[in-house]
């Protein structure tokens, strides 16, 4: 069995939820969404990514 693992890097641009990965955006401006996958038995990292993102601001009308 393994677990994946979800960051922001920059939480006041966008938050990620650690648990299912859903990505909020906090305010414009840029951060990193990464990832990692790990076996819960060994602890060990399987996979991992990390993706850029640039979060817009809200068009207010």
């Amino acid at each position: 069995m393994s677990i994946i693992q979800w960051m922001s890097s920059v939480p006041a641009k966008a938050t990620v939820d650690g648990n299912t990965g859903i990505i909020t955006g906090v305010e414009a401006g840029n951060t990193t969404i990464s990832y990692k996958v790990v076996e819960n038995a060994t602890d060990r990292v399987v996979a991992k990514g990390q993706q850029g993102i640039t979060v817009q601001a809200a068009i207010v009308d």
